[in-house]
């Protein structure tokens, strides 16, 4: 199933836990760490094409029709952000500063080294790696319902 796996099918225990898998990777969680290359990958190759206007209309009517939130399809093509990355979005926007930061110095400054990323964020890449593996934590509470059920089609 891949990126779309069902939050709720998850051990939360199991998937919090650091995994051994080398000093880049310790203590992200797979399925949130794809979902942020997914998210990451859409705002490089989109940034600034849906942040003004989508899809033809406003941004104050896609609020309004919207109830507050921005109203999303899943047609990539009509210029708006697909749900899985409007999701994602809305988890990394509720971040702390320093979270976000690291998310997207992370996922969206792919030509840096990990030093150069830690450099970027104000701190060494011990704290910046700490820094993400909170941010995944805190990325897939955000994205698992409050009843149970997972948001985004996870």
């Amino acid at each position: 199933m891949g990126v779309r796996e069902d939050l709720d099918d998850l051990d939360l225990a199991e998937v919090v836990k650091p995994k051994r898998v080398g000093p880049k990777r310790a203590g992200l969680i797979p399925v949130i760490d794809r979902r942020l290359q997914i998210w990451g990958e859409w705002r490089l190759a989109n940034d600034g094409q849906w942040s003004t206007e989508a899809a033809g209309s406003s941004m104050l009517g896609k609020l309004i029709d919207g109830g507050g939130q921005l109203s999303r399809t899943t047609n990539p093509s009509a210029g708006s952000m697909p749900d899985d990355v409007f999701d994602t979005d809305q988890a990394v926007s509720k971040l702390p500063v320093k979270l976000q930061m690291a998310v997207e110095v992370q996922y969206m400054c792919l030509d840096l080294t990990r030093d150069e990323k830690a450099e970027k964020c104000g701190c060494k890449h011990r704290a910046f790696h700490y820094r993400l593996g909170d941010a995944h934590k805190k990325i897939l509470m955000l994205l698992r319902s409050p009843r149970g059920g997972a948001q985004g089609g996870f």
